[in-house]
């Protein structure tokens, strides 16, 4: 079973590669979750095969040429959303990695605080705590290695922080996090967390999640 622990310099390496992998791993959802939510552009997915379909069996006709070129065009449209989104993604990952992510023991100072969960001495997994205020903190930089995800390191995260939360007096703890994040949602939820706010941005529907401590 992991055990969860406070953040060590050491760890550094690891938890930016955790974290990186996790970013890439929730991109396929993420960029499919952004399709879908931009109008016009799941209509234009559902009608590129057909119309390369029919623009090929008649590619000669003038009709054809026009079938094949205008399902061209549509496909246009879902590779842009997905290259935006991807692009967007990977600033984001270089901003994190360069911002708390680069000196972890100064931003996370307490009370605020950063844990890793480890197995058999390797780090599997990583979650933060920032305190905002005497009576508010949020989670952050939740992420759990692939092959370990589903196994219970993200539970005992979560509960490494929301005990340290209350001793060290937050009343209340925020997260933010996606829909194409399912399986978090669904974890979080489970904890106790409920949702207060949800909003569109730039396709992606994202959800803030309150817990109470008091």
């Amino acid at each position: 079973m992991a055990q969860v622990r406070h953040f060590r310099d050491a760890d550094k390496c690891t938890v930016h590669t955790l974290f990186t992998n996790g970013m890439k791993d929730n991109t396929n959802a993420l960029i499919w979750e952004a399709i879908k939510n931009v109008p016009g552009v799941k209509v234009s997915c559902l009608a590129v095969p057909t119309l390369a379909l029919v623009g090929a069996r008649s590619f000669r006709s003038s009709s054809g040429f026009t079938l094949l070129f205008t399902a061209l065009a549509a496909a246009a449209v879902p590779v842009a959303v997905a290259v935006t989104l991807w692009s967007s993604l990977m600033d984001y990952v270089s901003h994190s990695l360069n911002d708390d992510l680069n000196n972890i023991l100064d931003f996370y100072k307490h009370p605020s605080a950063f844990w890793v969960a480890e197995l058999n001495g390797e780090v599997v997994g990583c979650t933060a705590l920032q305190s905002h205020s005497a009576d508010v903190a949020e989670l952050r930089r939740m992420s759990v290695k692939a092959g370990m995800r589903r196994n219970g390191v993200a539970k005992m995260l979560g509960q490494t922080l929301i005990a340290h939360a209350k001793a060290t007096g937050h009343k209340k703890v925020y997260l933010v996090t996606t829909s194409g994040q399912k399986p978090a949602l669904a974890l979080y939820k489970r904890l106790g967390w409920y949702e207060t706010k949800v909003w569109q941005s730039h396709g992606l529907t994202f959800h803030r999640l309150e817990l109470d401590l008091a």
